[in-house]
């Protein structure tokens, strides 16, 4: 993967892994949990089932299969190297020909080179070298042009033009997982600058309009709606939820939606978003602590707000011990 020097990388999640090896693959949750949580018993298993059978057969056949596990760890990991060096050998000779003017000559290698090198796929430097080649090629403009388009607008800081362009390029070609990243990063850049900056910023043009609560506050100014906390909170809700729509999944979205749900007085909501968080972590990889208790903190606001207050206590205390969070009340 290309390594992102952004300003605000903060609010940007590469593709989730857990959604590739679900979707991408068909594994399912339960298969994963399996995998994360039960791996070391499985090894332990495996050790002692192949130590009985050699101590069976003698160290004769143990030898021999040694040799054969060695001489095939051997091969494989010479495949590898050679894969890695050889894409990278080329990769480098892509610049001399970018430098050169060969572009049509880097445009056809480059897409060779994705297809055997699958991360180039998601490269920054890789697809900024292949779209200025394309495009200096005389070639019809793709859905990569446009991306290039929109980097440039995001490190300018010109998040709605940038919003554009990645969205251009998404529509001419949606399975382009990068665009996909960089599209929510914006809109919840977006989501983050209207919940500051307010009323300086506009709706998101994806936005779907939906209405805006009243919240009453200074009202003996003609601005109470747009200083209302609320009001702002919920514009960028609209953003954030745009995020989802375009990255399914995306943590960090989920997160700043949830706290403008609770800011917006919906608990209900608040505590919708808390439960996809709580069940998106507890596959595949560790989980992140901080946001998992902020998550049941969410529920146990629901519970209070609705007047269950023995549940909101409870929920309260098993908010604040990680190991009780997947036990039922």
């Amino acid at each position: 993967m290309a390594d992102l020097s952004l300003s605000d990388s903060r609010f940007f999640q590469l593709s989730a892994w857990d959604r590739v090896v679900q979707e991408g693959l068909g594994y399912k949750p339960s298969f994963l949990a399996f995998t994360h949580k039960g791996w070391e018993l499985t090894m332990i298993g495996i050790i002692i089932t192949l130590m009985g059978f050699y101590l069976k057969d003698g160290l004769g056949t143990w030898l021999t299969d040694l040799k054969l596990v060695a001489l095939t760890a051997a091969l494989l990991f010479s495949c590898i190297l050679f894969w890695l060096i050889g894409t990278n050998i080329v990769n480098y000779n892509l610049d001399v020909w970018f430098a050169q003017g060969q572009y049509q000559r880097v445009v056809e290698t480059s897409q060779k080179l994705q297809f055997w090198y699958p991360p180039f796929k998601a490269d920054e430097a890789f697809l900024k070298r292949l779209g200025e080649a394309q495009f200096y090629s005389n070639q019809e403009l793709t859905a990569l042009n446009y991306f290039i388009k929109g980097l440039e607008q995001y490190r300018g800081g010109n998040l709605e033009q940038a919003q554009v362009d990645f969205q251009t390029a998404w529509e001419l070609q949606p399975d382009f997982i990068a665009v996909r990243g960089y599209l929510a990063s914006v809109l919840i850049n977006q989501g983050v600058n209207a919940w500051h900056e307010f009323p300086s910023i506009k709706l998101s043009p994806l936005s779907n309009k939906r209405r805006v609560p009243y919240k009453r506050s200074f009202l003996d100014t003609s601005q109470s709606l747009e200083t209302s906390p609320t009001y702002r909170a919920a514009i960028a809700a609209e953003y954030f939820e745009e995020a989802l729509t375009v990255f399914p999944g995306h943590m960090t979205a989920f997160n700043y939606l949830m706290l403008a749900r609770a800011v917006n007085h919906q608990w209900g909501e608040s505590a919708q978003v808390a439960r996809e968080i709580i069940d998106i972590e507890q596959y595949f990889h560790p989980p992140h602590l901080s946001l998992l208790g902020q998550a049941y903190l969410h529920l146990t606001w629901n519970d209070y707000h609705h007047g269950d207050l023995i549940t909101a206590w409870k929920r309260y205390r098993q908010t604040v011990d990680p190991k009780t969070w997947k036990q039922p009340l």
